[in-house]
């Protein structure tokens, strides 16, 4: 999605160079469909759906994969859901409990969910594997 939406931009700047107006017209339509689209379906789909449509949020997930994962202690773990509850990006931490970490590259790392725990079984600290 990145590599089209720069394909897009870099193909109106190079058509319409030296026009600056007419660059600016390019990255205004760009702008327009980009946001209708994610508008239209955040409506229909999810309410964050533009954040696999938009460049740094792509961009993030790619970066923050496999990085400072959320872990989940399946023993502790409640299902009491106050950590979907408080999360700001609308996750879902209690379900990732059977495997220990949440694999969602949207978490932001706030720790919102690590304070709103009442069990304490969720925490940003080192995976620690299980003894076989």
């Amino acid at each position: 999605m990145l590599t089209m939406l720069l394909s897009i931009v870099g193909l109106q700047a190079y058509f319409a160079w030296p026009d600056l107006n007419k660059i600016g017209l390019a990255m205004v339509r760009l702008l327009t469909v980009t946001t209708t689209i994610g508008i239209i379906l955040g409506s229909i789909f999810h309410q964050r759906i533009w954040c696999h449509i938009c460049p740094m949020g792509t961009l993030g997930n790619y970066i923050s994969e496999g990085k400072n994962q959320l872990n989940i202690n399946e023993d502790k773990c409640t299902d009491c859901r106050l950590c979907s509850k408080v999360c700001p990006m609308q996750l879902k931490p209690f379900e990732y409990k059977k495997g220990g970490v949440m694999a969602d590259n949207d978490c932001i790392k706030c720790s919102t969910c690590v304070v709103a725990c009442p069990k304490k079984a969720i925490n940003f600290e080192e995976h620690m594997k299980k003894a076989a």
